[in-house]
């Protein structure tokens, strides 16, 4: 009788609230084995704040109103996290069905875009509140607070509105000692589904944070360097090993900037993946400036599992290189692809073209690159972007004031933002045809994929023939020439 008087004073809901709703909005099409990685993280700490996270993840599940109608009633809050482009668009359509089934419950964004654009994200009617920044601690203040019925005054890193003002506070610092936070909580997702859809049994996870590098292209902090910080092999072994074993993980993917950096800790993590007999694959990121010096690590990685290391390598120009501040030296690309081969290892080696200074001299010499790495290593994997300009990165800044890139200026204006899209005002439909046409060419010579029998590929024999005819004129014009490094 009392719990039905509650229900019926409508107390019962407020006395129950204690759930967080965590979002994980899909990118285009669904992505098998893709890992809601932000979601998780904040999961974490809510749960260990005694809060009850769920997270509706949209990859697989596209029933986002029966979800959010199970939830809502004892939600304190939705949170949202998306990065630039559709991830953005489907998290503002569930954004504004949560706003149409229960106005009164704000609605938080973070990641990446919210952190570069904070005020025009908050601007948006289906945004209360956007985290800035790590959100691992921040959530649960905000959380606390709203629970409460507090103001937002003590909770750093935080923007919002009140009483029509866009209010920002200051930053949070970032989070020093990572191995403080508590273990991944992969039981607030289905592994075992997500493994059925997925190519291979493939576990991601997150082994360190920030990045002390200032690539201009790349988003990140414009006015600092960010704050590396990584997760200690000990801590990271924990996090992974009985989720290995319980789903039988054939392979991990370690993401940070460059994992392969600190050789003290990436020797404890190697020999501990023997040690435990985990049995597994693995790949992370690494610096070409800094791997091919790591001489006594190299035999180490390929005994523990280490499969494929990707590389941004970026450019086969020197003046590009420079140009972006990357740090590198062509000859440091050489000579990583070369120590991945004496190991076998995959160099997974990324560039890209189409900056808005580039001349055709700079394409040319990292097409050469390109087509010279592919003979010393046919292992290797390459992947030719064009240059697309993210919000808060100094090259963003630069191609909006000197070669005319046009800002968007709301929120859901970058939801309809699209890589393929023409975002690069400096390159002419011409240009743009053609290094089209090169990251075509480049991706078929360097994985084969479009040149085999695939029964399941509409118009096959078209892909196949102009996959071929793209090879073809690529080899032509880059095989037979002589190249000079300096």
């Amino acid at each position: 009788m009392a719990l039905y008087l509650l229900k019926r004073l409508n107390i019962w809901g407020y006395i129950m609230k204690n759930k967080v709703i965590l979002v994980h909005p899909k990118i285009l099409n669904n992505e098998a084995g893709a890992f809601p990685l932000s979601c998780l993280a904040l999961a974490a700490t809510l749960e260990q704040a005694g809060f009850e996270p769920v997270i509706y993840d949209q990859v697989y599940d596209e029933n986002y109103q029966e979800f959010m109608r199970e939830h809502i009633e004892y939600a304190i809050c939705v949170g949202v996290s998306a990065f630039t482009g559709h991830q953005i668009k489907y998290g503002l359509e569930i954004s504004d069905f949560v706003r149409q089934i229960s106005p009164n419950t704000p609605i938080v964004w973070g990641g990446r875009h919210a952190t570069a654009l904070p005020h025009q994200t908050v601007s948006d009617a289906r945004v209360d509140i956007v985290v800035r920044g790590e959100g691992d601690l921040i959530i649960v203040e905000l959380v606390k607070a709203l629970r409460q019925g507090d103001d937002f005054i003590a909770v750093n890193g935080i923007t919002y509105k009140q009483n029509g003002k866009i209010i920002s506070n200051p930053n949070a610092a970032p989070i020093m000692e990572l191995d403080s936070l508590p273990h991944t909580p992969w039981h607030f997702i289905d592994i075992e589904r997500m493994m059925q859809g997925a190519r291979e049994r493939v576990l991601s996870i997150q082994t360190g944070r920030g990045c002390p590098m200032r690539c201009t292209f790349c988003s990140h902090k414009i006015d600092e360097a960010e704050t590396y910080r990584a997760f200690s092999a000990q801590y990271i072994l924990d996090n992974i090993e009985d989720v290995v074993k319980k789903y039988r993980i054939e392979k991990i993917d370690l993401y940070e900037p460059f994992f392969i950096a600190n050789q003290k800790r990436v020797k404890e993590f190697c020999q501990g993946v023997i040690d435990r007999n985990l049995n597994i694959s693995w790949t992370a990121s690494a610096r070409a400036n800094n791997f091919p010096k790591l001489k006594n690590l190299h035999p180490l990685l390929k005994k523990s599992g280490c499969y494929m290391l990707t590389f941004g390598f970026e450019s086969g120009s020197q003046r590009t290189l420079g140009r972006i501040d990357k740090r590198i030296k062509v000859q440091d690309i050489i000579d990583s692809v070369l120590v991945c081969k004496e190991y076998d290892i995959i160099p997974d080696a990324c560039f890209i073209t189409g900056f808005p200074f580039e001349s055709l001299r700079d394409c040319l010499q990292t097409l050469q690159v390109v087509s010279h790495i592919r003979k010393l290593n046919p292992n290797i994997i390459l992947h030719l972007q064009m240059y697309t300009a993210f919000p808060a990165s100094i090259l963003y800044e630069e191609s909006v004031e000197s070669f005319g890139l046009k800002q968007l200026k709301s929120l859901e204006e970058w939801g309809e933002f699209d890589n393929w899209k023409d975002y690069r005002p400096w390159l002419s439909r011409w240009q743009t045809l053609f290094f089209r046409m090169l990251r075509g060419s480049i991706y078929a010579s360097s994985l084969d994929y479009l040149l085999k029998e695939r029964p399941d590929m509409k118009f096959r024999r078209l892909l196949h023939y102009l996959a071929g005819l793209s090879y073809n004129c690529y080899h032509f014009l880059f095989n037979h020439k002589q190249f000079s490094f300096e």
